[in-house]
């Protein structure tokens, strides 16, 4: 099915490269995905001539985090052109996708095959989820709180807004940070979700994230960020991976965009064929 959805400190944990290239598996010393905080240790003597370092807080770490975290694309409306890949336990797919959007209100896409051939399109806002399969002249219609029936695992619009222009997928607090030479690993909470974020200091750009359910048996999401390109004042990943693991089943998502444009005018024309038939 089209669609498949969508760090903590070295000092205290291993990145280990998984079977997916650039996509990272993040797991401490015990080899589990537990996190724990390791209090600095001091181990210099101390000397009137000398001066202690003084450990830097959970609070102050949080506040430096806060404006990495903050930071967010300015845009009224995306555009773009990419090479998909989706696997699932039960099928791959390889397509050319449109696709287009408006900020918090909608995200348009136009899928083809190989050869140029139109496949589907989609039509996502806030409220509800439209698939029309050109082969088949099928349509499906539902609210996107019941994507979770044909997609790998429930998700929102800000979130799938999110995947598209390659922002954390979530939102909410920090809750804890931390800070090595060249990477801060900063984790947030939300209602229901908790997320682990890889930044490269030098320009606040996202490397790589996992995202976990606050209940331990639910899904999680292990996503890369790379080859940055800079349009304008902003900089945007152009490649993209998602691994989403839900109990037994693994679904991978590739995103690879050969053109990206913010703020052009768009439209987002989409209707459903008379001929074509519903599926439930």
């Amino acid at each position: 099915m089209i669609g498949a959805i969508l760090l903590n400190a070295c000092s205290f944990t291993k990145l280990i490269k998984g079977k997916k290239q650039n996509v990272y598996v993040w797991k401490n010393e015990a080899g589990d995905s537990a996190v724990k905080a390791v209090v600095p240790v001091l181990t210099d003597t101390v000397s009137v001539s000398k001066t202690v370092p003084v450990a830097t807080t959970a609070s102050e770490l949080v506040a430096r985090a806060q404006p990495i975290w903050n930071h967010r694309l300015s845009y009224k409306t995306f555009s773009g052109k990419a090479k998909v890949h989706i696997s699932s336990p039960d099928d791959k797919e390889e397509f050319t996708a449109h696709i287009r959007l408006r900020k918090d209100s909608v995200i348009w896409m136009n899928i083809t095959a190989l050869g140029g051939i139109l496949f589907a399109k989609v039509f996502i806002n806030r409220d509800s989820f439209y698939f029309i399969n050109y082969i088949q002249k099928t349509y499906m219609g539902i609210p996107l709180s019941s994507a979770a029936k044909i997609l790998p695992t429930k998700v929102d619009f800000n979130s799938l807004q999110n995947l598209v222009t390659g922002e954390p997928l979530r939102g909410g607090d920090v809750i804890k940070a931390e800070f090595d030479a060249d990477t801060a690993w900063i984790t947030t909470m939300d209602t229901g979700y908790v997320q682990e974020l890889q930044y490269l200091k030098t320009d606040s750009t996202l490397r790589g994230c996992r995202i976990t359910t606050r209940r331990p048996d639910g899904p999680q999401a292990l996503g890369d960020y790379g080859v940055y390109l800079q349009i304008g004042e902003r900089k945007v990943s152009s490649n993209r991976s998602l691994v989403i693991h839900n109990g037994t089943e693994e679904y991978e998502l590739d995103l690879n965009f050969a053109k990206i444009d913010f703020d052009e005018p768009l439209e987002y024309r989409f209707s459903i064929p008379e001929s074509f038939s519903r599926k439930e």
